[in-house]
């Protein structure tokens, strides 16, 4: 697993939070390494995570972790 976090610019921003799985058939993770360097460039601040497995609806045992990131997400962003 990979965890990208990007640097803080603003403590007005709004935050994304993305989860990817290497081993997607669905959409390929080209598009999230993409969309992280885009927000990076762009200075925005996010947390992206890549998992080795999981699949597209991303399962266990990735999916207890990205549940946890996910509700931790929501409590600090919300």
């Amino acid at each position: 697993m990979k965890a990208v976090r990007s640097p803080s610019t603003s403590t007005c921003c709004r935050r994304r939070c993305n989860f990817t799985t290497r081993n997607d058939n669905v959409i390929d993770i080209g598009y999230s390494d993409d969309l992280a360097v885009t927000l990076n460039v762009a200075g925005k601040d996010y947390e992206y995570y890549r998992y080795d497995s999981g699949g597209h609806n991303i399962s266990s045992p990735a999916f207890n972790e990205a549940m946890r990131r996910t509700i931790e997400f929501f409590q600090e962003n919300l």
